[in-house]
Parts: C-alpha cells; sequence; structure tokens
C-alpha cells in the first residue's frame, strides 16, 4: 500500500469512528502533501463537513470536480451533501440525482434525496420517491409517517407510525406520535406518548416544546407549567435548558433564573449551559458580561456555531465590533446561506457606520405588488372574502405559538401550501406572477447572498395565516429558512390609515439593545403583496381597535 492510501485509510478510519478533529487535522496535512489528490480532496471534503466548515468543504470539492477526468456517483454524492449543508436544497437534490444516473445501485445517494426531502419539508415529494420501487425499509416507512404527519394527514401517519416496530426508531415513532395527538387535541393520548418517550432521548427537549405550545394554544397554563416543572426535575442539561427556555416565553422570567442558576452550579463546564447563561445576560443589558461567558464557552467548545451567533449578539451590543466581525465569519463559514446571520451582518455593518445597503437596498429588494384576483373572482376584494372564510375556519386556537414573533394574536398551524383547496390553491397561483417578477428583477450575482441564490424557479416552503387583533403586532425577526419572504394582507382594520402608519410593516430595526430604528416602512393594503429577503429584519406597528388585522404569508426558496 502507497504512503499515500495508508495515510487515506488511517483518516478514513479516524472520520468513521468520531475522531472527527483528528480526521480533519490529518486531511489538512495530507492536503498540503498531495494537493491534486482526488482521494485527498474527497475525504476532506467529508472530514470539514464533520465540523460543519461548509465553506472549507465547498472549496474540497470544487477541487475535486476540477480534477478529476469525470464526475463520479461518490463525487456527486460528497457534492450533494456539501450542498444540502449549505442550505442550497434544490442544487443538492440534482447532485444526489446525478449520483443516481451515474450508478443507480449507489444506495447512499437515494437514502440521501430521501433525507433531503423530508428535512427540507417537501412531504408530498417524499411520498413521491417512496412510490419509485427503491426499498428504504424502515427508514422508507418512517419517512412516511413524517410526510404524512406534515401533510395532516394524520390518521394515516399514525398507522404507519405504529407499525414500525424496530426499537432504533422507538424515539422518532414516538415524537411525530406526540405532533400527531397534539394536531388532533387527543391531548391524553399525546401524553402518553410524550411519557414513553426516554428523558435521555435528543428529541425529548423538542417533544417538550411541542406538548407545551398545545396546552398554550388551547389556553391551559397549568398544564403547561405542570410539564414543565416536571421535567425540570431532571439533571439532564438539554432538558433543563429547554424547560428554563420555555418559562421565560410564559414570561415566568424569575423562576427561569433560578432553575439556570442551579443548572450553572451542577454543570459549570456544560458550554450549552453557559450559553444560555451568556444570553440571559445580553437580554438582562449586561452585554460586556455576556461576552465574557461566551467566550467560556468557546473555549470549551471551540467553534461551536450556536455560541459563535450568540458571541456575535453580544458583541455587537457591547461595542466589540471586531470580535463581533470575526466571530460571525467564523459562523458563516459553517452556514453561509443562514438568514439569521445575514441580519446580524447588516446590524453590524449599521452600527459600526458602513455600508449596508448592499443588503437592505429596500427601494430594489423589498418590492410591493396588488395582485390581479384568481380565475374565477371579479375583484381582488371578492376573492379576499373568500380566503378570509376560508383562514378564518383554520385559525381554532385560542393563543398565539410560543416560538413565533406574533404578539396578541393567533396562527394556523398546517403548512398552507399543502393543503389541497381551490381558495387556497388559488391564491397561490395569484403569487406565481409576482414572485417570478421578483426574481427576474433582483437577477442573479455570485457574489451576493440574495442574488447568487436565485435559480430562476422557486417553490413555497412554508405559508401560514396569522390573525391580529388590538395592539397586536410582531416583533422584529428575520425568517431563518426562508430565501424570500413576504406578506400578503387579506383583512385590516379601518384604523390604518395613510399617516398613522398603524399595522404597517417595518424594516431595518433589529431585535437587538441597539440604537438603530426602522428604515422602511410599507403600508398594507388588502390585496397587497410584499416580498423581501428572508434575512431582513422586520416587524409591524401594533395598531389600535377592536378589529383584527388578517394575513397569509410566506417563505420561499429556489428550486
Amino acid at each position: 500500500m502507497s504512503d499515500l492510501n495508508q495515510t487515506l485509510q488511517s483518516l478514513y478510519d479516524l472520520y468513521k469512528t468520531g475522531a472527527y478533529v483528528e480526521a480533519e487535522n490529518g486531511a489538512r496535512e495530507a492536503l498540503n502533501k498531495w494537493p491534486d489528490e482526488i482521494d485527498a480532496l474527497k475525504l476532506g471534503a467529508l472530514t470539514a463537513l464533520a465540523l460543519n466548515q461548509t465553506v472549507t468543504a465547498h472549496q474540497r470539492i470544487d477541487t475535486a470536480i476540477a480534477r478529476a477526468p469525470m464526475m463520479t456517483a461518490e463525487i456527486a454524492n460528497i457534492f450533494g451533501r456539501v450542498l444540502n449543508a449549505s442550505g442550497e436544497w434544490a442544487a443538492a437534490e440534482e447532485m444526489y440525482e446525478k449520483a443516481l444516473k451515474l450508478d443507480p445501485s449507489f444506495d447512499r445517494a437515494q437514502i440521501n434525496r430521501l433525507h433531503l426531502l423530508t428535512t427540507s419539508e417537501q412531504p408530498k415529494r417524499v411520498l413521491a420517491v417512496l412510490k419509485e420501487g427503491y426499498d428504504f425499509g424502515t427508514t422508507g416507512d418512517l419517512a412516511r409517517g413524517q410526510a404524512l404527519t406534515d401533510l395532516g394527514r394524520y390518521d394515516e401517519a399514525l398507522i404507519t407510525l405504529n407499525a414500525i416496530e424496530d426499537q432504533a426508531y422507538q424515539d422518532r415513532v414516538l415524537f411525530l406520535r406526540v405532533k400527531c395527538f397534539a394536531a388532533l387535541g387527543q391531548l391524553k393520548k399525546m401524553d402518553a406518548a410524550f411519557s414513553a418517550l426516554s428523558v435521555e432521548s435528543q428529541l425529548y427537549p423538542k417533544a417538550l416544546n411541542l406538548v407545551v405550545n398545545c396546552f398554550e394554544m388551547r389556553g391551559k397554563r397549568k398544564a403547561s407549567l405542570s410539564h414543565i416543572e416536571t421535567s425540570a426535575k431532571h439533571p439532564n442539561p438539554p432538558v433543563g435548558l429547554q424547560a428554563i427556555r420555555l418559562l421565560r416565553k410564559l414570561d415566568q422570567g424569575d423562576e427561569a433564573n433560578s432553575k439556570l442558576e442551579n443548572l450553572l452550579q451542577a454543570h459549570p463546564e456544560n458550554s450549552k449551559v453557559l450559553c444560555e447563561a451568556a444570553d440571559v445576560a445580553r437580554l438582562e443589558g449586561r452585554a460586556g458580561e455576556s461576552c465574557e461567558i461566551y467566550i467560556r464557552a468557546l473555549t470549551l467548545r471551540p467553534g461551536d456555531f450556536g455560541a459563535l451567533s450568540g458571541f456575535t449578539q453580544a458583541a455587537i451590543v457591547a461595542g466589540r465590533f471586531s470580535q463581533a466581525q470575526a466571530a460571525l465569519q467564523a459562523a458563516l463559514n459553517q452556514a453561509p446561506n443562514s438568514q439569521f446571520l445575514l441580519a446580524l451582518l447588516a446590524a453590524l455593518l449599521r452600527q459600526t457606520d458602513r455600508d449596508h445597503t448592499y443588503l437592505y437596498d429596500y427601494k430594489n429588494y423589498v418590492r410591493v405588488y396588488d395582485i390581479a384576483p384568481p380565475t374565477g373572482y371579479d375583484t381582488i376584494l371578492d376573492f379576499n372574502k373568500a380566503l378570509k372564510k376560508k383562514l378564518n375556519k383554520l385559525h381554532t386556537y385560542k393563543k398565539a405559538p410560543i416560538n413565533q414573533s406574533l404578539r396578541l394574536g393567533t396562527q394556523t398551524e398546517l403548512d398552507l401550501s399543502l393543503i389541497d383547496d381551490p381558495v387556497l390553491s388559488g391564491f397561490f397561483d395569484a403569487v406565481d406572477a409576482p414572485i417570478r417578477d421578483y426574481m427576474k428583477t433582483i437577477g442573479h450575482n455570485p457574489n451576493h447572498p440574495l442574488r447568487r441564490r436565485n435559480r430562476g424557479e422557486y417553490r413555497i416552503q412554508g405559508a401560514w395565516s396569522v390573525k391580529l387583533k388590538g395592539n397586536g403586532h410582531h416583533v422584529n425577526h428575520v425568517h431563518p429558512m426562508g430565501w424570500l419572504s413576504s406578506a400578503y394582507y387579506v383583512d385590516l382594520p379601518k384604523t390604518m390609515t395613510d399617516t398613522n402608519k398603524e399595522g404597517w410593516i417595518k424594516f431595518g430595526e433589529p431585535n437587538l439593545a441597539v440604537n438603530q430604528t426602522a428604515e422602511h416602512y410599507v403600508q398594507p393594503k388588502a390585496g397587497r403583496l410584499v416580498l423581501f429577503p428572508s434575512y431582513m429584519w422586520h416587524g409591524t406597528v401594533p395598531f389600535k381597535g377592536s378589529d383584527t388585522r388578517l394575513t397569509l404569508p410566506f417563505d420561499a426558496v429556489p428550486a
């Protein structure tokens, strides 16, 4: 065996056993010695990817493709994984399909494509792939259960999930059962499924959030607090942290701080616990202290994405701009298309009096369309009456979800773009032309974080309806999983006028304790669609009165 092959084999063994840091260090040394070796570049892409170094992984697989005499299924599959990690889902799917075209028996590409469609929330596509004939085994059964759940076909999902007997999949099965029973309003069954989930499961904190949210939206505060209190007693830090965050969401700040102090005493060297303490310090106005706690967390877990992101926020507020820039760049190397990180970049540029308009070009990137009525309606107001009737039937909860930006209102649960309904289908038909006009207008630029992702095609990545009541509003936020975001106005209060800006959407004011006010406003109007980058800070001005404000926002991503 040659020196190169022996080196790569030993590094691959490290990679397979999860020794990613050692494997990556070895890959760097190997690439310094053999910079043009395709096998070294492929392995280097995998080791970098294992450490979330997405930009480095992209550079290495790009070089491998340039050096290779021809594309192979293995290279295409690795490239697909890198693109997936970058959030370039459409391009990743193309690579997996290319791998399968080059080698139809390449199992990893089949599984990776199915996983991509599941995690990028394309349930109809998942069901279509499962009908193609490839035997995914229990993995396919679980994907089917997830897809049926996402489509709101809960009874069918439960039948599929109940048939899965493999114990290796039971945590995921139980989590999806919790989700189904919560959506069906079968709270006792939801509780039973949640109780069966091990507190040591990685899905337990997420399930706890789902259960508490279910009770909160139904106005059952006592049940919410009971589940949080029970879970907080467990010594498992991830569970304790989720309980603390939920208490804070329910305005139980003193209790949350008390439990966080206990958790810190029990786990003083746990980076996640330190990050929570740092975030609390920032939110309480102690940005400098927050930075120091984040530095401790990063010392324990160098390169941790959550710590880098949190430190960036604290450092911007504390005025430690060079440190904020360094941390932000390190985070962007892991997630170059993170909409939240791009929003932080805009806030940092503005706070340091640098030009942020290449990101926040309101004239060109916030575009307003008064849409034409769908086929079958004489006017957009006629259509909005039908749409309002449909949406009101879907607003079944008493309170808003606890993890969303709205205050004093309700939000629908199921992705509206997945519902087979003529009125909703008419809406998505009506917004197609504006979306395409937006993409055509902004064009493509490989060096711009919005325009570089423009492939000329799109798909809806989520759609929901929000009904705000008097004094209701959205706090300033971004849409982390989107590319283009929107606001469509279905029905508006009479108090919204040309002069007072009540209920208007505002842009450019970050959800950070910095002196940056909104820079741009758009007036709502029934039948009006506003499109803008998902990374753009936006919120709404509260409005007075007893009327409600009904909207149908959605996100779109490249396709």
